[in-house]
């Protein structure tokens, strides 16, 4: 009997132990959805240009665990993608606030470039996409920032994904912000409350959200004695808006 039941525990465990193994899928082209380009109106979806792509970060909704977003750093611009079958397809588009956005009040309008995405995801379905615009040259204006996302979780095969806005956490006329990295807590008891207002369909929604942290690094000095400072920002009210910057450290030559 001992002989039987050890055999069955052994069995039981390599059972177990094979279930915990990773298995990798077959890789899977995010940009090689459906491809769209129209210039008037603009319309860009995919990459019909086939450009270079890079610095890809990758999260998944709480509301869903088949719907994920993510951002890449292409050539001058951040990409935004999105699944709703757990990564077997992907659609791909241009990040709000690019040079040919027909939204000229956008807060990325001024800038011409942007790269450097992280992106969080936390509960109630938020998603938080971090990055820099910046302009290109020397001593030129730079900006990190903060886009807020929302996996409303209403439907089977369009778009789950309303964009609550981009916050600009900070600027620059002559120093290169870099580098961006966000994380996001889970609400704390006395966490602020966010109102998401009813729109296409979706009710009113409203829920405490957890902090989110962003951290970047501040280029100072010149060529000769560069150095940087690496800066810190939270917001308390889901991204709307961030408190003061504080500088957590700098390095000297």
């Amino acid at each position: 009997m001992l002989g039987i039941l050890a055999a069955i525990f052994g069995l039981a465990t390599t059972t177990v132990a094979a279930q915990d193994q990773l298995v990798p899928g077959k890789n899977v082209n995010m940009v090689g959805g459906p491809a769209v380009l129209t210039l008037n109106p603009f319309q860009l979806e995919g990459d019909p240009n086939l450009q270079r792509q890079n610095e890809i970060t990758l999260d998944c909704s709480t509301r869903n665990p088949l719907p994920g977003t993510g951002e890449s750093a292409g050539d001058a611009w951040l990409g935004f993608y999105w699944t709703t079958d757990g990564g077997a397809r992907w659609r791909s588009f241009l990040h709000p606030g690019h040079p040919r956005d027909p939204n000229p009040t956008h807060p990325l309008k001024p800038y011409q470039a942007a790269a450097d995405a992280t992106v969080r995801c936390t509960t109630n379905g938020l998603c938080y996409m971090s990055g820099i615009a910046f302009i290109r040259g020397n001593n030129q204006p730079s900006a990190v920032f903060v886009t807020t996302v929302i996996d409303n979780n209403n439907t089977e095969n369009g778009f789950p994904f309303a964009n609550l806005g981009t916050t600009v956490v900070a600027t620059s006329n002559s120093k290169f912000l870099d580098k961006t990295w966000i994380e996001v807590d889970r609400p704390r008891p006395g966490a602020q409350v966010m109102n998401i207002a009813a729109q296409n369909g979706v009710p009113a929604q409203s829920f405490p959200v957890g902090v989110v942290y962003l951290a970047w690094t501040e280029f100072v000095g010149n060529d000769n004695n560069v150095r940087t400072k690496m800066m810190v920002a939270r917001s308390l009210n889901g991204g709307i808006s961030f408190e003061q910057p504080v500088k957590v450290s700098e390095g000297y030559p």
